[in-house]
């Protein structure tokens, strides 16, 4: 984010190529506008001549179950299946996190 009293140009760029029309000083992504996990973004602000590039950033896309989830698990269990997918049922209520997360129910008691 650059504010400036000065006249401020922008292009973004996706993986190191220029995203036609995104020239404004704020990038906003919508699903399903081909961005993908791991994808890098930067962005190149000009004015009077003079070119700035910003060094890149790398897009971390998670579903909202996922984060839903990780206020009930540690940080250890995050990466363990039987834990954190959708369908898992890990305290074994036979309500797999996916309705957890619909009713709104606590997936860990």
């Amino acid at each position: 984010n650059v504010e400036s009293s000065i006249p401020l140009s922008y292009q973004w760029s996706r993986n190191g190529v220029s995203m036609d029309g995104e020239v404004d000083r704020i990038l906003t992504l919508h699903a399903g506008n081909g961005a993908a996990d791991g994808d890098q973004y930067a962005v190149t602000v000009v004015s009077y001549g003079e070119v700035v590039e910003s060094e890149s950033a790398s897009l971390s896309i998670v579903e909202a179950i996922s984060l839903w989830l990780r206020t009930y698990f540690s940080e250890s269990k995050w990466d363990e299946p039987l834990v954190m997918s959708k369908f898992a049922d890990p305290d074994h209520d036979r309500v797999p996190n996916f309705f957890e997360y619909i009713f709104g129910t606590d997936p860990s008691r």
